[in-house]
């Protein structure tokens, strides 16, 4: 079944509208009508596939979907804003960079309290966005985006290679017996992935008998929250999740993963390069290097 990425916005008019429990609240404080505001949440429950709310007047009630993607969404964005505001203490002009939410929660957020103590560090202003960002003067003065590195009027410099290894719980890998072959995979949930028959034809299975997940989760949070949950096995990067596997909350039981031909890239336009923007990238390429 294929999902539609939800946009940033339709996620920030969700995050707003459960936590103030209404519609009228939630368009005051973004500065939309409620109109607006019952459009974009009936566009993210059909991106979804699920309701997110019973609409129980007069206080919207979250539903069992809408709880744990309100939660996901609140602590990602406690995790962006206290890094960003643990940057953000420093004086001077502050660089601007687009960002994918997975990026920002799970790797970028987490190591920008090194920024701080990086030559010409300057703080830190986080757009976070699963659309592309606008590059230039009064926009984003770098971006991280996934691709294959041709932007026009941009110059990409490589991160990291995009990968994806089959991850769960310990309790369901032990349930399965310790698998070491793939088609073993075949007797539990595949969490949805576009990503699974390329990765099942390149371990020898040509024509593998997907089972969905009952409860599918269309982001890159929520793949790993459902894995997490002990729902299915997730194809998930073991880059950007790797502290969830170094503190064994999931294991990645075969070798192979899946790398490419997409990568994360940094991207900047060249007539804007300065000092700032150079010193950013190097400490990004930095971080690279050191992830291991």
């Amino acid at each position: 079944m294929a999902f539609r990425q939800p946009s940033l916005e339709s996620l920030r008019v969700f995050e707003a509208c459960a936590r103030l429990g209404n519609y009228l609240r939630a368009a005051e404080e973004l500065g939309v009508s409620p109109t607006a505001v019952g459009s974009r949440i009936r566009t993210l429950e059909a991106d979804l596939g699920v309701a997110l709310f019973e609409r129980a007047r007069p206080k919207l009630k979250l539903s069992g979907p809408g709880k744990k993607l309100a939660a996901e969404l609140a602590e990602a964005l406690a995790a962006i804003r206290t890094a960003v505001e643990r940057v953000g203490q420093a004086s001077g002009r502050n660089v601007r960079i687009g960002v994918p939410p997975v990026v920002a929660a799970r790797w970028l957020a987490p190591r920008l309290a090194r920024w701080e103590s990086w030559p010409n560090a300057v703080p830190v202003e986080l757009d976070v966005g699963v659309s592309l960002q606008p590059i230039g003067p009064g926009h984003c003065d770098l971006a991280i985006r996934a691709g294959r590195g041709h932007w026009p009027g941009l110059t990409a410099s490589l991160l990291m290679p995009m990968q994806w290894t089959p991850m769960l719980t310990p309790a369901l890998h032990a349930a399965l017996g310790a698998p070491r072959s793939s088609e073993r995979l075949f007797d539990t949930a595949l969490l949805p992935s576009d990503m699974w028959m390329r990765w099942f034809r390149e371990t020898g299975v040509a024509s593998p008998p997907v089972k969905p997940a009952k409860t599918p989760a269309p982001t890159q949070e929520m793949l790993a929250e459902a894995a997490l949950s002990g729902a299915g096995v997730a194809l998930l990067s073991p880059i950007l999740f790797q502290p969830l596997l170094k503190t064994a909350r999931l294991v990645a039981p075969f070798p192979h993963i899946l790398s490419g031909p997409d990568g994360y890239y940094a991207v900047y336009r060249p007539e804007h390069r300065n000092k700032t923007v150079v010193a950013f990238l190097q400490w990004l390429q930095s971080e690279v290097v050191g992830t291991g």
